[in-house]
């Protein structure tokens, strides 16, 4: 089985019997996870040795049982009340699925019958159980097949009353619009990622994009990453390796956005032309052309960026631009070429945060519009707000990345260390906590509707640029 189909299958079983179980195979000696054998959920069932220690135990079809130790169970569960074990969302929604299923069955039968309601024949005259049973087959011959839709002549005093609901009566169209959202919401997905835009609009779908990322597929995410790093990963090794999902895939907009992106990390020298290429699915330039990183000033290659070119470049004006200001009152030293081009990259990444952050508050916004009128708002706003610190790594994680790499390479001239990059992604996560807390004591002192008007578009640029001061320090002190 290959990994995307285990993948799915684990998934799957969680889905629906609310518990995913696979087998961890080690290696004799190291104790090192070489392989993981999918199990059956059925056939798992989860106890307490009498020490308390956790166990799983295993019985297959072919008979017999395994004990398994817990460390040596990948064990992906849904939402639960004990912590260990998760709730079958289909025994939950039992009767949203049955109403759904009850809706389709009842359609069904509705337009087999021609979408006519059934009814009662009624005969003024008494009649025996052979001439009831003649009447019956003669109205049903006379309505079926080729008959339908065609004129009926009641005869001696026959009556016909409906007994069925007319369709619209039933809101039959309603029900099955219904039974679609309600499952839906059992699983947390958008109604437009099931084809059913009913209420989707070009503003909104962006948005719900979002939230699908957001809401739907980050605690998943959660969940698996947890399970590797404590049933995959030995002790010695959740040091310096760990699992992320990335969603920049999902995230990355359209093809202008994504292109200006692009450019943006072409020109400050993060990729090269062939790294761009590779992510559009295009094939390396020839002769090794597109190897070479660039940065602004005349387009110079990276490695030649501490030289002097004073007929390139012009000499600094007395009173230099307010980005390199801002760069020379925080970091002391003379503003040469290569103080010119690191002001002008700090500005433009600053930029690319503030854009990335102006998206997180439109975000944040759209969820508080839709909650504030809640009777529980403040203990939707504390849940809110715990959950959502994952996706406002997601949302700036990229371009502080992308910054901190640029800003490296330009003073050191070679890419951010390993050790660099863990203690920029500890600084990433602890701004998020902030920034989530941050939000929370605005919504407590100020109240949703300020909050609302506040959090506009110069106020995602104050965020930036307190951000970006906070990244360069970092830097400094990791030198």
């Amino acid at each position: 089985m290959g990994s995307f189909h285990f993948c799915e299958a684990m998934l799957g079983w969680a889905l629906t019997w609310g518990n995913g179980y696979a087998e961890i195979v080690r290696e004799r000696g190291t104790g090192r996870p070489v392989a993981l054998e999918l199990l059956p959920s059925p056939s798992v069932q989860p106890d307490r040795t009498s020490a308390g220690e956790l166990v799983y135990v295993y019985t297959p079809e072919s008979g017999g049982s395994r004990t398994l130790a817990a460390r040596d169970v990948f064990h992906l569960r849904g939402i639960g009340g004990d912590g260990i074990t998760g709730w079958s969302v289909v025994r939950l929604a039992r009767e949203s699925i049955g109403l759904a299923l009850g809706t389709e069955e009842y359609t069904a039968t509705f337009f087999g019958n021609d979408a006519s309601p059934r009814g009662i024949l009624t005969h003024p005259e008494q009649l025996d159980e052979e001439a009831a049973k003649k009447v019956k087959a003669s109205w049903q011959a006379a309505h079926t097949g080729g008959n339908r839709h065609k004129v009926t002549v009641l005869e001696e005093g026959m009556t016909w009353q409906s007994t069925g609901i007319p369709a619209e009566d039933a809101q039959l169209i309603e029900s099955r619009q219904f039974s679609v959202e309600e499952i839906c919401r059992w699983y947390r997905v958008p109604p437009h990622k099931v084809q059913h835009l009913l209420r989707s609009t070009f503003n909104n779908i962006e948005h719900q994009s979002l939230e699908y990322v957001v809401d739907t597929l980050m605690p998943w995410t959660v969940r698996w990453e947890s399970e590797i790093k404590m049933k995959l990963l030995l002790p010695a090794e959740r040091g310096g390796y760990f699992a992320e999902h990335l969603f920049a895939g999902l995230l990355r907009g359209d093809m202008k956005t994504r292109s200006e992106a692009l450019q943006v990390q072409r020109r400050n020298g993060i990729i090269n032309a062939d790294e761009w290429r590779e992510i559009e699915n295009m094939n390396p330039l020839p002769d090794e052309q597109g190897l070479t990183y660039i940065v602004e000033g005349n387009m110079t290659p990276l490695g030649r960026v501490g030289e002097q070119m004073p007929s390139s470049l012009p000499p600094p004006a007395e009173d230099p631009p307010p980005d390199a200001q801002r760069f020379r009152t925080a970091h002391p030293e003379p503003l040469t070429a290569t103080g010119a081009i690191l002001a002008n990259l700090i500005a433009t990444h600053e930029e690319l945060l503030a854009d990335a952050t102006k998206r997180l508050l439109r975000v944040e916004r759209d969820k508080l519009r839709r909650a504030a009128k809640k009777d529980d708002f403040a203990a939707w706003a504390e849940t809110f707000y715990t959950e959502h610190q994952a996706y406002i790594r997601q949302a700036v994680g990229v371009s502080i990345d992308t910054a901190a790499d640029s800003v490296w390479s330009v003073r050191h001239g070679e890419k951010c260390p390993p050790e660099v990059k863990r203690l920029l992604m500890e600084w990433t996560q602890t701004w998020a906590q902030r920034r989530a807390q941050d939000a929370l004591v605005q919504i407590r002192q100020s109240g949703a509707e300020k909050c609302l008007k506040a959090w506009n578009d110069e106020y995602a640029d104050t965020i930036a640029s307190d951000a970006m001061r906070e990244l360069l320090e970092t830097l400094d002190k990791a030198a």
